[in-house]
């Protein structure tokens, strides 16, 4: 049996990502319409708790890493932390 006091925090694990709002199809960076190229999550501990989502935007929807990173293309990285994080954590992890 799960003890009442986690069983709140298991509910605001599991709800769903559409709750917590999609990433829009499209974004204008620079006067430049960018297209969700995809998106992911990161989740932490056995509870699988989501921490952030992240998308990739770019001019054009491609699955070829390196013709990204080679680019010059104007491209979005958007992150929304769905968690109380530290600067300090963030940062940390980005490095």
């Amino acid at each position: 049996m799960i003890p009442r006091r986690v069983l709140p925090l298991l509910l605001v694990a599991a709800a769903p990502v559409q709750a917590r709002g999609e990433f829009p199809a499209s974004q204008e960076v620079g006067g430049q319409r960018l297209v969700l190229n995809g998106s992911g999550s990161r989740h932490y501990s056995i509870f699988q708790v989501e921490v952030y989502r992240a998308a990739l935007y770019l001019p054009a929807r491609t699955s070829d890493a390196a013709a990204i990173q080679a680019s010059s293309a104007p491209r979005l990285i958007e992150v929304r932390y769905l968690r109380d994080v530290p600067l300090r954590g963030v940062l940390a992890a980005w490095t």
